[in-house]
């Protein structure tokens, strides 16, 4: 049952807008002033967090009516861009953010344990898709990509400039500014106008025409990338040009080649072109694919822009060890790849860890597999690479003003959903933010319960205890370290034995030492809450004797 203080919220809804604190370089806001406005109209309270470095001032906020203060426990939804810090999260409040726990990464893995802990409604914006029949197929609603496009294009354009320069070329690429130098998009705009007739009156060094760019993907990202390039003097050709050699050995413009899914993925078993790529069988059955962007087209490009999304279990679009045999066993053109999509160890295996708006591109050295930290420092071998993970931040004025448009038609109807509440009486919710609903009242929602199963860990936790009538009360544990060449996993099964405990290992992991630590989760379960609490605190003793690090995902014990 809610409480009257709940009632209370839901009757007069309030939002709080959340001060971004996970880089300094974060300058965006998911609702602006102009945002607000329209909300403050329709009776809806907002409290705005202070912040120094938010793209628009307190006072743009306080003089349409907002709120500025420190807390925001009067809210019941809590409106960010990127996820807050762990030990900042309210408890049953309804979060819209950037989770990035949909695909399962082990980095967001204590944020999703919290918030199932502290029982919040969280909804993901990367999960707002069009309310269509076949969800697969369903287009994201919510997002920067086009503008995370225009600054991952020029900021390429800049670290090709520089990779040229060190190897003693010069280049008009080096004219470029990073993203974030410009004043705004249009601004960003005019300098690729400028580059452009640059290009068209001095031309491309002979040894790098024909010049020509890829770009993955054909979503919301690409087309900010293709919106970009535009600008220059170029042409666009297809992946079946490029084979067929329908292109000129030209200096004065750039090819750029657009491919989709089906452009680079391949059946396993096909043997033939005539073997159609099937986008439903591609994504409930990515495994029966492979990429043949390395054999079949690599050699071509100067320059990648990764904007696919991807996830670990897709196929990979370029491993390490297909880039290391391209260098050797070619005469590779490949001089840089900016990844906006920035999943590491991803589609594109290099990326082992992102850049920033300090450092945004590092060289990677193909044949070594190794990173360089100074261009200075590079071979004739190595290619210069950009991962910035929030690009659209480089421009965020626009940036919010866009994100802003798209969000606003969902923000009151969330304001005013009443929570907690199980997911499944959530009636007030449209169908969009439904399905973008990760997880309510301390449990996974139906479409995200395999989460854990997709983390780097492959962990297994799955909610199959509470069901067995005869052992209700259960407990999830993680365990890692020396798990297992310590003794201390006999220790814990012998103690399992003796106690009478029921139990289940979900997922374990040997692994080889300080770097790699081994894995365990399991779940142990009984008739008696305090046989359970026992058998849990004797448990927490051994790990602390043996070192284990030691966590307590889910249970009913409390």
């Amino acid at each position: 049952m809610m409480s009257e203080n709940h009632e209370e919220l839901t009757n007069f809804p309030s939002i709080g807008i959340l001060r971004e604190t996970v880089s300094v370089w974060e300058r965006r806001v998911a609702i602006t002033p102009s945002g607000c406005k329209i909300l403050l109209e329709a009776g809806i309270k907002i409290v705005v967090q202070p912040s120094k470095i938010r793209c628009f001032s307190d006072d743009e906020y306080s003089q349409i009516g907002c709120e500025i203060k420190e807390e925001l426990s009067e809210c019941n939804l809590i409106v960010g861009l990127q996820a807050p810090e762990v030990n900042t999260l309210m408890a049953e409040k309804t979060y819209i953010i950037f989770s990035h726990t949909k695909k399962g990464k082990t980095e967001n893995q204590n944020l999703l344990e919290k918030i199932l802990e502290k029982k919040i409604r969280l909804i993901d914006y990367e999960c707002i898709k069009e309310d269509v029949p076949d969800r697969s197929n369903a287009k994201r609603i919510v997002s920067f990509g086009r503008i995370a496009g225009v600054a991952g294009t020029i900021n390429l354009l800049k670290a090709l400039g520089e990779l040229l320069l060190a190897r003693q070329v010069s280049t008009p690429f080096v004219f470029t500014k990073l993203s974030y130098m410009y004043s705004d998009v249009a601004d960003g705009e005019n300098s690729l106008k400028t580059l452009g007739k640059y290009l068209t009156e001095q031309y491309l060094p002979e040894e790098y025409s024909p010049f020509l760019i890829a770009v993955v993907g054909n979503g919301r990202v690409s087309k900010g990338v293709q919106e970009a390039l535009s600008y220059l003097p170029c042409k666009f050709i297809s992946p079946k040009d490029l084979n067929k050699g329908n292109y000129e050995k030209r200096r004065d413009i750039i090819y750029i080649v657009v491919f989709d899914p089906e452009d680079i993925y391949n059946r396993i078993d096909n043997t033939s072109e005539n073997i159609q790529f099937d986008k439903s069988e591609f994504i409930k059955s990515p495994e029966l694919y492979t990429s043949i962007f390395e054999s079949k087209y690599l050699k071509y490009f100067h320059a990648i822009i990764n904007c696919l999304y991807w996830e670990s279990r897709h196929p990979k679009i370029l491993t390490k060890n297909q880039l290391k045999n391209h260098f050797v066993n070619h005469d590779a053109k490949l001089l840089a790849i900016s990844d906006i999509s920035c999943d590491l160890n991803g589609g594109f295996e290099m990326l082992r860890k992102t850049t920033s708006f300090r450092k945004p591109f590092f060289i990677y050295e193909p044949v070594l597999k190794k990173e360089v930290y100074s261009v200075d420092n590079s071979t004739n071998e190595s290619i210069v690479y950009i991962a910035i993970p929030n690009l659209a931040a480089s421009f965020p004025i626009d940036a919010s003003e866009s994100f802003c448009n798209l969000l606003l038609p969902f923000v009151e109807n969330l304001a005013r959903s009443k929570y907690p509440c199980n997911f499944e009486d959530q009636t007030d919710l449209c169908n969009e933010l439904r399905y973008a609903c990760i997880c309510s009242n301390g449990i996974l929602t139906p479409i995200y319960r395999n989460i854990f199963r997709n983390t780097e860990e492959k962990k297994k936790v799955e909610a199959i205890i509470s069901n067995q009538d005869d052992k209700p009360y259960y407990i999830s544990f993680k365990m890692k370290g020396r798990v297992f060449d310590s003794g201390f996993f006999n220790l814990l099964i012998n103690h399992i034995s003796e106690s009478g405990i029921g139990h289940k290992i979900n997922f374990l992991s040997i692994g080889d030492g300080s770097d790699m630590p081994s894995i365990l989760y399991f779940d142990a379960f009984a008739k008696s809450k305090n046989e359970l609490n026992s058998f849990s605190n004797s448990v927490k003793k051994k790990v602390d004797e043996y070192k284990i690090e030691y966590n307590v995902l889910k249970t009913n014990l409390y």
